[in-house]
């Protein structure tokens, strides 16, 4: 990065920590993009993990997606509801490891992803995506539409739900933040992570501890909908 624009992202970031959190958020993400550190790109959801600063370093819930891919269903998948915000990977090593680590703690419903694929780590829209792996993964689920011989599959979803399918296969419009801006400013990913959880349970008028977000912007009818997590 150019010193003068860590500079500015670092007062950025000292005025998102003390004031308006989710506004100082977007602030510094329309800044980064302004100068060339974010990009629009679509990603196939095999080529994103989960940041290991989700949720303070638990990461995603197996169960939750597949809780949450059966509530997106109920309602009909829409795929501009979710604000999905990844990072260029840094430390391989480092990620690769917390992925074994998701998918080891969920008993295989976190698919676990070849090392050669892991490009980003998302910090927001992470039970979405993980959703979307877990279905072209065949991860085992018994639910009648979206399952097959025990599994989750592609083609029930596909006869049902032309545009999760989609998803499926091509994966979600991501905004993607350059690696350099990590490697300055590491906070930065827990940082848009406790914006993304305030934002959340600012919109559901919800307090449980680690709520989740994007996803109740499209179901608040469900009463399995309180466990999503991010």
């Amino acid at each position: 990065m150019e010193p003068e624009h860590v500079d500015e992202l670092k007062k950025l970031i000292q005025n998102a920590e003390k004031n308006r959190l989710v506004a100082g958020v977007n602030d510094i993400l329309q800044y980064l993009k302004a100068n060339g550190y974010v990009r629009s790109q679509r990603l196939e959801p095999h080529l994103v993990g989960c940041h290991m600063e989700n949720r303070d370093g638990l990461g995603v819930s197996g169960m939750d997606a597949i809780n949450l891919l059966e509530g997106m269903h109920a309602v009909g998948f829409d795929r501009s509801k979710p604000d999905p915000i990844a990072v260029e990977i840094g430390d391989m090593e480092e990620a690769y490891k917390f992925q074994v680590k998701l998918n080891q703690e969920s008993k295989g419903k976190v698919p676990l992803m070849k090392k050669v694929d892991l490009l980003y780590l998302s910090l927001s829209a992470s039970h979405t995506n993980v959703a979307l792996r877990a279905v072209n993964a065949g991860v085992a689920s018994n639910h009648p539409e979206l399952s097959w011989n025990g599994k989750l599959s592609l083609e029930q979803i596909k006869s049902r739900d032309a545009a999760m399918a989609e998803a499926c296969a091509s994966g979600l419009v991501w905004r993607v933040i350059s690696r350099a801006v990590m490697q300055e400013v590491p906070q930065l990913a827990h940082l848009i992570q406790a914006a993304q959880n305030a934002s959340g349970q600012l919109a559901r008028g919800e307090h449980e501890v680690q709520m989740h977000l994007d996803q109740l912007h499209w179901c608040h009818f469900s009463s399995f909908v309180s466990f999503f997590t991010l």
